[in-house]
């Protein structure tokens, strides 16, 4: 999830969230930075199976500031991902020049979150 407009981000996240998290939340939902974790703990997490449920959500915010090591770590990891995670990758502005965003823009799973402007 890419752009400035906040409030949309967040009530797209929730519907994802009702969506795949039935209950256990706490064992199948994660809110995840980039300054809390590196990409090799992410990495850990999104190979872990969830528990009770068929899926584990786990959200990584500020995502556009991820370092090149950890954009790696991570962009190896797509290349086969665990098939009960759905992990989102969530910046006001990522580097259209970098791995991951053309990755997400070549597998059309880019969403744009632009600001919302009065007519």
């Amino acid at each position: 999830f890419e752009g400035e407009e906040k409030y949309l981000k967040r009530e797209a996240l929730q519907k994802l969230k009702a969506e795949l998290i039935s209950g256990n939340e706490d064992f199948n939902y994660q809110l995840l930075t980039p300054t809390s974790y590196t990409g090799r703990e992410i990495l850990e997490l999104a190979c872990q199976l969830p528990f009770n449920n068929r899926w584990q959500l786990l959200v990584v915010e500020e995502a556009d500031r991820l370092t090149l090591k950890d954009e790696k770590i991570i962009m190896d990891y797509l290349k086969n991902p665990v098939n009960s995670t759905c992990l989102v990758l969530v910046g006001e502005r990522f580097n259209p020049q970098s791995r991951l965003y053309k990755f997400f823009k070549e597998k059309d799973k880019l969403v744009i979150f632009y600001l919302l402007r009065e007519m």
